[in-house]
């Protein structure tokens, strides 16, 4: 069953139907290859593409806010997440990982 956080999926609680694991300033992000791949051209070509992330099973992140990343993260699952601050860094990791939003 998925852990919701007010209106929100919780992603520091293990789901049983996230598929990979994020590792973000050592906190594990449960989280679905499917939703990352739908919005990030990035996130599909590791997923997808001739890359090492394709099967693994927790990947890490490095130089990455953990913070700023599941504000990113719930940008992409819905319910929509209204933007409450960091609009540049949200920007910027957009950008870094081409979301298309």
């Amino acid at each position: 069953m998925s852990v919701m956080e007010g209106d929100f999926l919780d992603f520091l609680v293990e789901d049983e139907l996230s598929s990979i694991t994020l590792v973000v300033e050592s906190q594990r992000l449960y989280v679905h290859r499917e939703v990352l791949a739908a919005w990030s051209p990035v996130f599909r070509a590791m997923f997808v593409g001739m890359f090492k992330e394709k099967d693994m099973k927790e990947v890490e992140l490095p130089e990455k806010k953990v913070e700023d990343f599941i504000e990113l993260l719930h940008c992409m699952y819905p319910p929509i997440h209204p933007i409450t601050g960091g609009l540049w860094l949200l920007i910027h990791y957009s950008v870094m990982f081409c979301v298309i939003t």
